[in-house]
């Protein structure tokens, strides 16, 4: 078939704290599989222990031994929902609920730089001491279009807008930007 996609690359994360064995994960990476009806492609299992956490990458051939092509639509939201029955199935580590936490450290140091009136730059660095790398998103063109903070502990991405839509890259900016000119402002003698 002609596919421009061949490829679907899924990731089972554990947490550090629960306690998985090559069987559990292999028990875990079944069900993932025949929930997401992906038991009728060829498929690649990676144990990758390059962060704190173990965790597997899954290759996918998207094209079915019957020569179908599963559909890769919302993928990632059909992942997570999978997960989120798996991880309570199994008595694992909910990542929704480690995620939040993560995201409101993050969602408190841009606050606290925006009260405290701080540049773009700044707000970064707050969020970098607290234990998280700042990634840009950039065009073709190397023009910054979104940015991402990334756990350097779990090797986790979010998006910043993920965090709240306010918190958007562009949005960000023109808030830090506006507190600038207003800064400048009060300071010109009159």
């Amino acid at each position: 078939p002609n596919v421009t996609n061949k490829l679907w690359h899924g990731i089972i994360s554990f947490a550090h704290q629960d306690q998985v064995d090559d069987r559990l994960m292999m028990q875990v990476t079944e069900d993932y599989i025949k929930e997401l009806n992906l038991d009728n492609n060829q498929y690649m299992v990676v144990k990758h222990q390059d962060t704190t956490h173990e965790h597997l990458h899954i290759i996918f051939n998207r094209v079915q031994f019957d020569g179908n092509v599963t559909r890769d639509y919302r993928c990632g939201y059909r992942t997570k929902l999978v997960m989120q029955k798996l991880e309570k199935k199994y008595g694992l580590t909910q990542a929704e609920k480690q995620g939040n936490k993560r995201k409101e450290a993050i969602a408190n140091q841009i606050e606290i730089g925006l009260l405290n009136q701080e540049s773009i730059e700044e707000i970064f660095k707050r969020i970098e001491i607290i234990g998280f790398s700042v990634v840009y998103n950039k065009t073709a063109k190397g023009v910054i279009r979104g940015v991402s903070f990334r756990d350097k502990e779990k090797g986790i991405n979010f998006k910043s807008s993920e965090i709240s839509r306010k918190y958007s890259y562009s949005k960000l900016l023109k808030q830090t930007q506006r507190q600038i000119v207003k800064q400048k402002n009060r300071e010109i003698p009159l």
